[in-house]
């Protein structure tokens, strides 16, 4: 039964992963779809074995990737649709046969998502800022020259941290580690964003839910970039004046929850093993 789970969880991310990547959006059907998908699943499968808890994990999956998910969208981690797809894969998530397996199989499943995350938005935007080098390395110059002192205090901070670590403990090094290094991680993000990320585009290609760069005004009303993005009143506002628009490209993470799902299905049929166990 849980095979046949995964397959349905296995192309629903799929589809959303290919749509990200083309039109760096998910509808909201896709996802709607993709929920209803897990629950009926939990409800088919606990009539048929006679354990009405399979419904009851499927229902507390999807509460509780709710929470995880407005907790991602509220601290700008993920945007909306990214959200959704995350609260409507709870009931794909909470298979297991008890409340602890079940919470086991969240926490590996977001700690799997943290990592391919990182690595997945490290590659991308490495990728992105070779396409636009030009850009990219004028922007990243001037954030150097612009945040010297950011990085004189780091570079302290860096050089105090190191000695406490000869004399205190080896942790410390670590932390002098994060001193030095996160400036730069930090300057390099900006600067693939301005650099890569940042693009004009026609009023006729304005779409629902673009990330607004700069505050426009138009005919008397002031549209504010948000994290929510343009709304459909928006869009219209933009159209009828004829008004080209600056907006944010965002990097399509769906592909980075896809995979995370590829690696927690190992995990679940045994394929992956993490070698502890986070609950008990």
């Amino acid at each position: 039964m849980e095979e046949f789970l995964f397959f349905i969880g296995f192309v629903g991310m799929l589809l959303a992963s290919v749509q990200d990547i083309k039109e760096r959006e998910i509808d909201n059907i896709l996802n709607f779809s993709l929920l209803a998908l897990g629950l009926s699943w939990g409800a088919f499968n606990a009539v048929f074995s006679h354990n009405y808890l399979i419904l009851l994990y499927a229902v507390l999956g999807f509460f509780i990737f709710l929470a995880i998910g407005n907790l991602f969208y509220y601290s700008r981690v993920f945007a909306g649709g990214d959200a959704k797809l995350l609260i409507a894969l709870g009931p794909f998530i909470f298979i297991g046969s008890n409340i602890i397996q079940n919470l086991e199989y969240a926490f590996y499943f977001i700690l799997l998502f943290l990592i391919v995350g990182s690595l997945y938005g490290l590659v991308y935007s490495m990728i992105v800022s070779i396409r636009n080098f030009n850009e990219f390395s004028k922007h990243f110059k001037q954030e150097i020259s612009r945040k010297k002192f950011l990085l004189f205090i780091s570079f302290i901070f860096f050089i105090i941290f190191l000695a406490i670590s000869f004399y205190v403990n080896q942790i410390f090094l670590f932390i002098a580690f994060l001193f030095l290094v996160s400036p730069f991680l930090f300057l390099y993000a900006r600067s693939v964003e301005k650099g890569s990320m940042i693009k004009e585009i026609d009023y006729e290609s304005v779409r629902e839910g673009d990330w607004l760069y700069k505050t426009i005004k138009i005919r008397g009303k002031i549209i504010n970039p948000s994290w929510s993005g343009l709304s459909k009143k928006d869009v219209a506002l933009i159209k009828k004046a004829r008004k080209n628009v600056v907006i944010r490209d965002g990097i399509p993470f769906v592909p980075a929850i896809f995979g995370a799902y590829i690696l927690f299905a190992a995990y679940f049929f045994g394929l992956l093993d993490f070698g502890f166990a986070f609950f008990g």
